[in-house]
């Protein structure tokens, strides 16, 4: 299970390489969504579903033109717009020999629809879509929002959220925009308390990372949870060496109540 996620987190590592979204976008939207998915009181198979649906939601990007793909949707003329907006179907087709992953596949294909019936590909509104595709709707944009991908610039969190809020019962589910609303104010606290940022020289074996551990240009090197050996150790410090740079490492705080 664990090699079968890290496949999916290196697959959409390859992804977002080639479509210029920064590095762990997808990973970040898919747990988004899967801590979304919990509030909201999806079952096991569900969430599973979701996580996967967050990590492959750009999929279909891989067709699009390089000058399209790298350009911020707001400065899309209208024509740009209809064929970025038809990543997702393109993304359900490359989903369709792998039975497994039906429902991943309509997840991302509905991932534009909008909550008051103009969205696409099919115009469906309110409930009528699935509930999967409106959380992954709320954690994509709010992804792209910080990112850059949707403005000219990356917003700050405030601005993000309240984005976010004002198209509550337009483009997204009332419902979901207060979970996320809530899970944003919880979270950040909660972030800070759990992990801690340390340099190499630091690193002790049975340290667990908090956050995938990427290059500064967004290539995944370990996938967070990890717990780190001294193999990762000698790895990671012989790569700074070569490519004579830093790397932004993110531990877990170890409870030591326990």
């Amino acid at each position: 299970k664990l090699n079968f996620l890290t496949m999916l987190k290196v697959f959409s590592n390859m992804i977002e390489l080639r479509s210029g979204m920064l590095g762990g976008q997808s990973d970040r939207v898919s747990a988004l969504s899967r801590k979304l998915g919990k509030r909201l009181k999806l079952h096991d198979v569900q969430l599973q579903d979701l996580a996967i649906a967050g990590l492959l939601h750009a999929i279909g990007k891989i067709g699009l033109p390089d000058e399209l793909i790298r350009k911020p949707l707001e400065k899309m003329s209208g024509e740009e717009s209809r064929n970025f907006m038809a990543h997702p179907v393109k993304g359900h087709m490359v989903l369709t020999p792998v039975s497994a992953f039906d429902e991943v596949g309509h997840l991302i294909l509905y991932q534009y629809e909008r909550y008051d019936g103009r969205g696409t590909p099919e115009g469906m509104s309110g409930e009528a879509i699935p509930l999967g595709s409106r959380i992954l709707a709320v954690a994509r944009d709010f992804e792209a929002l910080r990112s850059g991908a949707i403005a000219t610039s990356p917003l700050p969190l405030d601005k993000a959220v309240q984005l976010i809020k004002s198209q509550s019962g337009h483009r997204y589910d009332p419902e979901v925009v207060l979970n996320f609303v809530a899970l944003v104010e919880e979270g950040d606290s909660a972030v800070a308390e759990r992990a801690r940022d340390i340099k190499s020289r630091d690193l002790e074996v049975g340290m667990q990372l908090a956050q995938d551990l990427r290059t500064k240009d967004g290539v995944l090197l370990i996938v967070r949870d990890s717990t780190i050996t001294a193999n990762n150790i000698m790895q990671i410090r012989k790569f700074e060496q070569l490519d004579g740079s830093s790397l932004e490492i993110s531990i877990k705080i170890q409870d030591n109540a326990a």
